[in-house]
């Protein structure tokens, strides 16, 4: 059921009973106002006024007398405000009222838009509606709502838009029109754009920019009147000539009044006057004061109100609007105007806190009520090259995490409001704390020479040449290669062939090396390196979680300042490192062999107090593998693709030859062997 609000307000209609109790009963309720309207007639004239237009047919309905709807009211206790919900519509049912005709009356500009409905109580539908467009003083409009309410009383509905003008002079009055209007009524064509106008489906005259033509009637009624213009659009009014006078029809006008609110920062709100039924609207705005050189905002609206967005703060902005009506645009409007507001001032004493390994916790003062924030950050103290960190903050603190650690960092803090972001506030520093964990050793950055010289004896010449300058970052890496136990908390199982808690975990791919890799960074809070997606794998460089060693790190650890064969010099025996003693390096002396794993961190550390570096298991590094290029580098990953990942380090069953620092071995990173196994590095 449909519901209709209807409020006795300013506008008073009276009742009066005509015809037999047995017509149907036709209540005429109140019409809502504006408030511009002003009362200038007594009920006793506007029934007077019903009856003498003649429009109402006293044969059709019996009109219920004021009295009689107002007792209905009381008796029933219907409320006016929901005078057609279902229930009250049944005790209308009861009191055999058959109709109701109610409406509105708006203001627009000097004018009114009447809107008049007829609601069949039996059905719950409004059997006609229409609008009406009124030029004139107030009681011209009366006489306006007198004819409409008449006209659909009578069941005369008119479909589409009628405008008319109630007009105060008499009879002989002279028409203004090209042909003259004997009968002193008339209507008068105005149109602020060029076309052809029809008059009652007929050719009338050609109309210029900004030209009026007035069209002589004989006699009141419903004409027709249609512009067709340049573009081959056409629009058309139905005109309701009542009396004598001159009515009005405009074409391609804007609607008036446009005018601005209260400006947010990057918002204007914008209304405007009704410019009739069945019209839309376009918005146009701009930073100069010339409508040929705005921007449409958005789709046409519908309404006679909207908020222009995405605009600049503390920024003039000058706003036109134009009608659409059966898709065609009039003119544009005079100009409303209006600056956007400032953005908010930044927070003030921004600050950091105590700062942990990955995370800086920061504050500030607060900007004022309903203002969020924006946290930027870097490692430089340049705020045009600091990252967001998330999204907008609602409180005055926040903590900057997934940061590395022993690293100095850069705060900037903006207030938000509106959507608009103040400048970045005075810069807040700190650094994170050094990441200790028991079994890592910090390397600090630096450079050496990567592979072997010519003149190192058993060198592989095509796998370890040419020589060439690498300088790498600091890193950290674990102490010992990854054990079996460490192996097992982390994955749940364990695959070596060797057993032992202290053994280094082997016969692992590369594959499994890498999702341990990411499983431990997430268990211990870090940001897992890797995304995996089948075999392919990438590396995000910026996580601060576990990783394989680059082959450039992995050599540089080793080597731990040493440029021989082994860190422990031009030689290395098996109480020093776990590899075939049966085969020693350039001739030395023979050790054993112990035909299998043993414990990580049982022989000599290097320099750099790592463990294991030769023999035990071959280390997985990230690195594909491919030849050396010869040129210096920094940082370098190796090969952009492969079929081979690079093993380094030797192994318990190899030759002492392959434990050299510069040895490189390759396997298919799916392999699994007894002697394939990993150690950890961290940013």
């Amino acid at each position: 059921m449909k519901k209709l609000c209807v409020l006795f307000a300013f506008l008073p209609v009276c009742f009066a009973v005509f015809g037999q109790n047995a017509l149907p009963r036709l209540a005429v309720v109140e019409f809502n106002t504006n408030n511009r309207q002003e009362r200038t007639m007594q009920d006793a004239v506007m029934v007077r006024n019903l009856v003498e237009s003649q429009m109402i047919a006293t044969g059709k309905y019996q009109i219920i007398t004021r009295d009689e709807i107002d007792k209905l009211l009381a008796n029933q206790q219907i409320a006016v405000s929901s005078i057609s919900s279902s229930e009250n519509v049944k005790k209308l049912q009861l009191q055999n009222i058959s109709y109701i005709v109610t409406g509105s009356v708006d203001a627009a500009g000097d004018s009114y838009v009447v809107t008049v409905k007829m609601l069949d109580v039996g059905t719950g539908q409004f059997s006609h509606s229409a609008d009406a467009f009124m030029a004139g003083e107030p009681a011209a409009m009366y006489g306006g709502i007198r004819t409409l309410v008449g006209a659909f009383a009578a069941g005369m509905g008119n479909q589409g838009e009628t405008i008319v003008r109630q007009a105060e002079q008499p009879a002989s009055a002279p028409a203004r029109s090209e042909g003259g209007a004997p009968s002193g009524i008339g209507i008068k064509v105005t149109t602020a754009l060029a076309g052809v106008l029809y008059f009652q489906g007929e050719e009338a005259a050609t109309l210029w920019d900004n030209d009026s033509y007035t069209i002589p009637i004989e006699r009141p009624g419903t004409y027709t009147v249609k512009m067709r213009f340049g573009n081959g659009k056409e629009v058309s009014r139905s005109i309701v000539i009542v009396s004598r006078g001159i009515a009005e029809a405009r074409f391609g006008y804007p609607p008036g009044n446009v005018r601005t609110g209260s400006a947010g920062i990057t918002s204007m709100p914008l209304s405007w006057d009704n410019a009739g039924s069945g019209v839309s609207y376009r918005v146009y705005y701009g930073r100069e004061n010339n409508p040929d050189r705005a921007w449409a905002y958005g789709a046409a609206v519908n309404g006679t109100a909207v908020t222009v967005g995405n605009l600049t703060g503390s920024t003039a902005y000058y706003f036109w609007v134009s009608t659409v009506e059966n898709g065609m645009e009039s003119v544009k409007s005079a100009a409303a105007s209006g600056r956007t507001r400032e953005p908010p001032n930044p927070p003030g004493n921004v600050r950091a806190g105590t700062a942990a390994v990955t995370s800086v916790p920061l504050s500030w003062d607060s900007a004022g009520s309903g203002i969020s924030y924006r946290v930027y950050y870097g490692t430089e103290n340049n705020p045009d090259r600091a990252r967001t960190y998330g999204g907008t903050v609602g409180g005055t603190s926040v903590t900057v995490g997934n940061l590395n650690d022993n690293t100095a960092y850069y705060f900037w803090v903006c207030a938000v409001e509106d959507g608009a972001e103040s400048v970045k506030s005075a810069v807040a520093s700190g650094r994170t704390k050094e990441w200790v964990l028991e079994g890592f050793v910090r390397i600090a950055g630096g450079t050496f020479m990567m592979g072997s010289p010519a003149s190192e004896a058993e060198r592989l010449h095509d796998r370890e040449g040419p020589q060439h300058s690498v300088t790498v970052s600091g890193f950290y890496i674990s102490k010992y290669e990854v054990t079996q136990k460490e192996w097992t908390e982390v994955m749940g199982s364990n695959p070596s062939n060797f057993k032992g808690d202290n053994l280094p975990v082997e016969n692992v791919s590369w594959y499994d090396a890498i999702e341990y890799c990411n499983r431990r960074s997430v268990k211990e809070g870090f940001t897992p390196a890797y995304t995996r997606s089948g075999d392919n794998v990438t590396w995000n460089r910026g996580a601060n979680g576990y990783r394989l060693p680059t082959e450039a790190e992995w050599e540089y650890a080793c080597r731990a300042g040493t440029t021989g064969p082994f860190s422990t010099g031009s030689n290395i025996t098996t109480s020093q490192a776990n590899y075939d003693g049966r085969y020693p390096y350039n001739g030395n002396a023979k050790g054993i062999y112990r035909g299998k794993t043993w414990n990580v961190g049982s022989g000599s550390a290097n320099a750099w107090g790592l463990y294991d570096m030769h023999g035990n298991v071959w280390e997985w590094c990230w690195d594909w593998y491919g030849s050396y290029s010869g040129y210096a580098q920094t940082d370098p990953v190796g090969a952009s693709s492969g079929s081979n990942r690079l093993n380094r380090g030797g192994s318990w069953i190899n030759t002492a030859r392959n434990a050299r620092s510069a040895y490189r071995s390759n396997n298919t990173p799916s392999s699994r062997s007894l002697n394939l196994g990993f150690r950890l590095v961290r940013p």
